[in-house]
């Protein structure tokens, strides 16, 4: 209740601050060839986001329950919206990912705390989701977008009321080949790491202190659809096994 009140009053006088959000996105288009107009409606758009997280942590205050449909529908837009002048130019995250990241954080926020409320949306926003992770290359720039992406639909796996839509040995197939997989092999980074210090990788791997990596995000998220559909994520992690196994068998056959 102490912070309730002031989150209530400051919401009934300041939630105009919450309409960029619905303008900026309708504005994008618009702007699309003004490179600087549009890192800077996006460096608004991150703040804004940043803030609606903060004002959801403790409970979910009226105004975003009665708003819940325009802001689920804007987040989905900008999930969806791609500019190449908001990009990375280098291992940084670019601004895009950096609001698509904050977005994600948002909607698995309230997959988990309100659920009921989040029910109508979350199949939009898994698709979207699934749909972005298969568009991420291996680059570092994307690392914690894909972790927190993966952190969503880990949330999602594991609660009975979400469950329903991993359900089928096509869905599951998909999701476990095209987001899990691909985030479970080590990079030539990952393998630097681990030779410059394979002590502290291999504690990091063993406390899964290593929370914000991909790799991690990834394993969560396959510990999350066994929750519910074990047997069939075996069966199919055990086909890549059995592939490997007689890869590795035939390479040293090779190399006798």
């Amino acid at each position: 209740e102490y912070l309730q009140n002031p989150i209530k009053n400051w919401l009934k006088k300041d939630t105009c601050i919450f309409l960029v959000l619905a303008l900026a996105s309708k504005g994008e288009t618009q702007k699309e060839s003004d490179p600087i107009e549009m890192k800077n409606i996006f460096n608004s758009l991150l703040i804004i986001i940043k803030i609606f997280y903060d004002l959801n942590a403790q409970e979910l205050p009226e105004h975003f329950e009665d708003n819940i449909t325009i802001y689920m529908t804007h987040f989905l837009t900008l999930l969806s919206y791609d500019n190449p002048n908001l990009h990375s130019k280098n291992n940084d995250p670019g601004i895009l990912d950096q609001v698509k990241t904050e977005i994600c954080r948002a909607v698995a926020l309230y997959a988990d705390n309100y659920s009921d409320e989040f029910k109508p949306y979350a199949q939009e926003f898994a698709l979207a989701i699934w749909s972005l992770l298969t568009r991420l290359n291996l680059s570092s720039s994307y690392d914690e977008l894909i972790s927190t992406a993966m952190k969503f639909l880990s949330t999602l796996a594991a609660r009975s009321h979400h469950c329903s839509m991993f359900v089928g040995d096509d869905t599951l197939k998909i999701v476990c080949e095209q987001v899990i997989l691909p985030n479970l092999f080590l990079r030539e980074t990952d393998v630097e790491e681990f030779e410059d210090n394979p002590e502290e990788y291999i504690r990091k791997d063993i406390e899964k202190s290593d929370s914000a990596t991909r790799r991690r995000a990834a394993c969560d998220f396959l510990q999350a659809l066994c929750v519910f559909f074990e047997s069939q994520v075996v069966a199919i992690y055990s086909q890549y096994i059995d592939i490997m196994q007689k890869v590795n068998k035939l390479i040293f056959i090779l190399n006798i």
